[in-house]
């Protein structure tokens, strides 16, 4: 299953595509099909319940610091969280304008691709 993940390293905005992949007796293989391609959003979240917006992880790392708190509001593309990712510093931005829910990976916390963050309300 492909993903299209926007990240901001250096003040840079970076669109990327990810692909779940497998090893089998030394090749690499795409856990997806070939099949019509459908179109995709471009943002670094996935919809959660009605009105809310689940921040997800564009990468395995670590929460490094989160950049707002629960009840702060937030406009799109402002800077969430950092990750800390092999050394490196990447900036997770909001997907939507609106207000910070809840907190679901605090700072220090291991993350997996996907892996929810924070929730923002759009209400």
């Amino acid at each position: 299953m492909k993903k299209i993940y926007k990240i901001k390293i250096n003040s840079k905005v970076y669109e990327v595509e990810l692909e779940e992949v497998k090893e089998v007796e030394g090749n690499i293989e795409s856990s997806s099909k070939a099949k019509v391609k459908e179109p995709t959003t471009n943002k670094i979240a996935t919809k959660g319940g009605e009105g809310v917006e689940d921040v997800t992880s564009p990468m395995p790392g670590n929460v490094f610091r989160l950049e707002v708190k629960v009840g702060d509001r937030v406009k799109k593309d402002q800077v969430v969280v950092i990750l800390e990712a092999m050394k490196m510093e990447a900036e997770v931005i909001s997907p939507c304008d609106g207000v910070v829910e809840s907190i679901v990976s605090p700072n220090g916390t291991a993350v997996e691709l996907g892996d929810v963050i924070l929730t923002i309300n759009r209400g």
